[in-house]
């Protein structure tokens, strides 16, 4: 079982945040991942604290240092690419706006949260 662990912990650590996982919380995923009933692996404690103890010291950037906070810019770039997703794609229009002969499928949310004549139009039964 202590190989397997070896395999399975650094798996498990990887899909996790260091700061806020205990060593219980490590036992259960892996006692889960392995179809075993909850205290299956209790008598594996120190060996799954040895392992995870190895895990967080060894070179690896995925385990060792904490994860980095997004950067503004980051933030701002993925807002950005979200909405320009959600135009193109025309997922879950709502609504459509006839203007100078083109059509167009619109989201009433979108609209409404940047005009405030949009959002009084919207609000009204019936359209």
């Amino acid at each position: 079982e202590q190989e397997v662990l070896r395999e399975l912990v650094p798996r498990i650590l990887r899909c996790k945040s260091l700061e806020r996982t205990s060593i219980k919380d490590v036992r259960e995923e892996a006692e889960d991942r392995l179809g075993l009933v909850r205290g299956g692996l209790d008598d594996h404690r120190e060996v799954l604290r040895l392992i995870i103890t190895e895990c967080i010291s060894v070179d690896d950037p995925l385990l060792a240092s904490p994860p980095l906070k997004r950067r503004r810019e980051d933030i701002a770039e993925a807002s950005l690419a979200g909405w320009r997703e959600l135009w193109e794609s025309r997922r879950f229009t709502d609504a459509v706006v006839n203007c100078q002969g083109r059509t167009f499928q619109v989201h009433r949310a979108v609209l409404g949260a940047r005009s405030p004549v949009l959002a009084a139009m919207f609000e009204q039964e019936g359209l």
